[in-house]
């Protein structure tokens, strides 16, 4: 089993949402939210150096599909943002493409329950949407090594 925290990355055109594992991979808590410029071209540098800096070991990028299943619009910006991410690591840190369906709806109720105003859930709704997609990863990933932590 591969050890070390772990990175959960919603990817928008204007913010990018962090989130970040325990060093069990139990339990994913919102980190950050990264502010883009517009056509900003070095967003998988800014990911990267974060993952660095915090030591992790994988970093699970939200894939946009659709209900249906299929790869969404914004699916393909996504994929060639994880491509640049991976040739900005060379390899120290794995990348991997997680289906991120919902994710930004249960943010948003969860927050919208947790009585936070929507000027107070902007800054915050991509991490809380990085940590659900996240959990969902660890989650899946503990299953796959057959539930033990």
């Amino acid at each position: 089993m591969e050890a070390g925290r772990v990175l959960g990355v919603d990817f928008g055109d204007r913010r990018v949402g962090l989130a970040v594992s325990d060093e069990s991979r139990t339990v994913a808590f919102p980190h950050d939210v990264l502010e883009l410029e517009p056509r900003e071209r070095n967003a998988a540098g800014k990911v990267g150096a974060v993952a660095l800096r915090l030591g992790v070991s994988v970093i699970v990028v939200g894939v946009p599909y659709t209900m249906e299943g299929r790869l969404g619009e914004q699916a393909a910006v996504v994929l060639a943002f994880i491509r640049q991410l991976e040739d900005k690591l060379k390899g120290r840190v794995r990348v991997v493409g997680w289906d991120e369906r919902l994710t930004s709806v249960q943010a948003e109720r969860a927050m919208q329950e947790a009585g936070l105003s929507s000027r107070k859930q902007r800054g915050r709704l991509d991490k809380v949407a990085a940590a659900l997609l996240l959990q969902a990863w660890l989650d899946h990933d503990r299953m796959q090594r057959g539930g033990d932590s």
